[in-house]
């Protein structure tokens, strides 16, 4: 199991999605107005922001667009070789290969298959549709336990024969999808460590 964002690749792709949806090199005056909103007191500045983007940015969108900007971003990203090269490894292995982000589903399977990287499930955020276009919400996103949650649904696809051997993700978003797999890493500013199962778990305490 492979996050995407700061994982497999340095950047968040989500940023390059908005500026290349709304035309804008800078998102960040156009996120203030969700400062202003009763989100950001109730879910916090990151989550408020992020739904006033996908409100503002993604609605009307489809998923074939989605899929053709992730295509055209592809070569945009900087990769972390050591992650793709595990990727490609443990594909070459005959493992499979699942990719796992918060991100939306069709524009990350759109950079990933421009990059020509294998894998065998992409599980991702997927936005809800009124009459095959994005209606703005972001609905229920692919990250933290929702991770869990959706590997869970493909694991159970595959009648549980699945055995999740290794995963890499960032902190601390991806920590509850580190802690299923046998072996987890953790990357941090392009820099991979081997995660320390224990007890107490905390960002500070289960890295080696």
């Amino acid at each position: 199991m492979f996050d995407f964002d700061q994982t497999l690749i340095r950047e968040n792709s989500l940023g390059s999605l908005f500026k290349s949806v709304s035309g804008h090199r800078l998102i960040w005056p156009h996120a203030v107005p969700a400062f202003f909103t009763k989100k950001c007191w109730s879910a916090g500045v990151r989550q408020a922001i992020k739904e006033h983007l996908y409100k503002r940015y993604l609605i009307g969108i489809s998923e074939c667009q989605l899929y053709e900007l992730g295509q055209k971003q592809a070569h945009s990203y900087t990769p972390i070789s050591e992650v793709v090269d595990a990727l490609q490894k443990h594909a070459a292995g005959n493992g499979e290969v699942w990719i796992v982000t918060a991100s939306p589903a069709p524009f990350v399977r759109g950079i990933i298959d421009s990059l020509g990287w294998p894998y065998h499930c992409l599980i991702g955020t997927n936005l809800p549709e009124v009459d095959g276009l994005y209606n703005g919400d972001l609905g229920l996103e692919c990250s933290h336990e929702e991770k869990v949650i959706n590997i869970n649904k493909a694991v159970r696809k595959q009648n549980g024969l699945v055995d999740l051997e290794l995963a890499y993700g960032n902190l601390p978003p991806d920590l509850p999808m580190l802690l299923m797999a046998e072996k987890a890493f953790i990357v941090t500013e392009g820099k991979v460590r081997k995660l320390r199962k224990c007890h107490t778990l905390s960002v500070d305490n289960v890295l080696t």
